[in-house]
């Protein structure tokens, strides 16, 4: 579902080290690449420290515009997240004002964030990052501050990587109920161990068909994913879709859609970007299946609720981290979590 963006007569601010200077500017005059950064208290430049690098004293926050896409990416791929730049671009040219960068008065982007609408009201935080050689000026602070001004009386939420979990609370987040957070583990997976559970199966995994995901059946694909989530999801699955490798579950008796499985190959790890089934079986034959379709490792990276780690019992762990969830506003709604094996990337944070 599209972002929803408000209305209301925007303030603009231009941030310098030392003053915040405001203009209003009407909703009618915004375009893709307006600027929308909106007043704050005065700049400490103390607190803040000195933003006069890389020649530029100043920033802007405003929508993506299309040739900064790339540059973007690049900012964010280096924390390492289930993203690839195909997958980025498609999502911009879908959705260009749901994301937003920091610029420099030169053009330098200096800052991502996006906001991605799941229930109604409620939006999730994602991709906040910082270019290396601006970070600690309160820039990544500043983004959210003033991005959150297009979502007043709206629920936010995200779920923030290791390290983060001060940044959010002093900008009034709360942690979650519940939780739902997301736990990654990186595993090598053992195949002698999910061939036994698939033997163990017998006749049951008979009935069930693997095969790679057909265009002609997107909007059957679409439904699908949208019951799972609880929201309706059509842009991202139809990117997930289009740019990653996808591997549809059926029963064969009556044909119904029972699972999938999203994955792709970024630094020579076997990344999962979604795993939905009907039962721990249709989960276990999608998974094997994928680890067909990447026979050069057995590096799997799984992100995960805490409430279903069924993977991981097929291999073993050399790396995790845990994603704690945070929100704005209220509370999420809950997503379906038993038949969820493995989230996708659309709420990462930093």
């Amino acid at each position: 579902m599209p972002n929803r963006i408000c209305t209301r007569p925007l303030r603009w601010a231009r941030i310098t080290n030392d003053q915040c200077v405001t203009t209003v500017i009407r909703s009618s005059q915004r375009d893709e690449g307006s600027e929308i950064k909106y007043t704050e208290q005065p700049v400490d430049p103390v607190k803040e420290g000195n933003m006069e690098q890389n020649g530029t004293s100043e920033f802007f926050c405003r929508h993506i515009k299309h040739d900064e896409v790339e540059e973007a990416y690049n900012i964010v791929d280096k924390e390492g997240w289930n993203l690839t730049l195909e997958k980025f671009r498609l999502l911009c040219k879908k959705q260009p004002r749901n994301f937003y960068v920091a610029v420099t008065p030169d053009g330098e982007v200096a800052g991502t964030v996006s906001y991605t609408q799941t229930f109604a009201d409620e939006y999730i935080l994602g991709n906040l990052v910082v270019k290396e050689t601006m970070r600690k000026k309160g820039l990544g602070r500043k983004i959210v501050q003033d991005t959150l001004e297009m979502f007043r009386h709206k629920v936010i939420h995200l779920t923030a990587v290791p390290g983060a979990d001060q940044f959010y609370l002093n900008l009034g987040f709360q942690m979650s109920e519940p939780q739902q957070g997301h736990e990654i583990r990186h595993i090598l997976v053992d195949v002698k161990l999910v061939d036994g559970r698939v033997q163990a199966m017998g006749n049951a995994a008979d009935d069930i068909s693997i095969a790679p995901f057909d265009k002609a059946n997107l909007e059957e694909f679409i439904r699908f994913d949208s019951h799972m989530r609880g929201y309706d999801n059509t842009v991202y699955a139809s990117v997930v879709a289009g740019c990653t490798k996808v591997l549809v579950a059926r029963r064969k008796s009556n044909k119904k859609f029972v699972g999938y499985v999203s994955a792709f190959m970024k630094r020579e790890e076997i990344v999962l970007d979604g795993l939905f089934a009907d039962s721990d079986d249709i989960a276990t034959l999608l998974f094997r299946e994928i680890l067909n379709q990447f026979p050069e490792t057995t590096k799997v990276k799984l992100q995960m609720f805490p409430s279903n780690q069924f993977l991981v019992q097929f291999g073993q762990v050399v790396m995790s981290e845990v994603y704690n969830r945070y929100s704005l506003g209220g509370n999420p709604t809950p997503v379906p979590e038993a038949k969820t094996y493995n989230v996708s990337d659309c709420d990462y944070a930093l």
